[in-house]
C-alpha cells in the first residue's frame, strides 16, 4: 500500500505540472488577451479600414470568448463534482 500511495503522490505532482503547462493560468491569459485587444483597437481607431487589423481584432475577440467558455465549463465541472459530496447545505432546514 505504501508504494501505491507514493505513486499517487508523484502522479498528483505530475498532473499539476501538466495542467499548468497545458491550460495555463486563466487570469494571465485573459490579461494578455485584453492587452493585445487594446493595442489592436487603438490602431484600428487610426486606421479603421485595415483588413489585417480587423482580422486580428476578430481573432482576439474569438480567443477571449474561448477562454471564458473554457473557464465556465471548468468551474461547472468542479461544481458538479462537489454537489454529491456537499449537497445542498440548506436542505436540512426543510426536513
Amino acid at each position: 500500500m505504501y508504494c501505491v500511495v507514493q505513486k499517487l503522490k508523484k502522479i498528483k505532482l505530475d498532473l499539476k505540472t501538466w495542467s499548468k503547462v497545458t491550460f495555463g493560468n486563466f487570469k494571465s491569459k485573459l490579461e494578455r488577451n485584453g492587452e493585445k485587444l487594446l493595442q489592436v483597437e487603438t490602431k484600428l481607431v487610426q486606421d479603421p479600414n485595415n483588413s489585417q487589423l480587423n482580422n486580428w481584432h476578430f481573432r482576439l475577440i474569438k480567443q477571449r470568448e474561448k477562454i471564458h467558455l473554457f473557464n465556465q465549463k471548468y468551474w461547472g465541472r468542479i461544481a458538479r463534482k462537489d454537489w454529491p459530496v456537499n449537497g445542498d447545505r440548506r436542505s436540512h432546514f426543510f426536513h
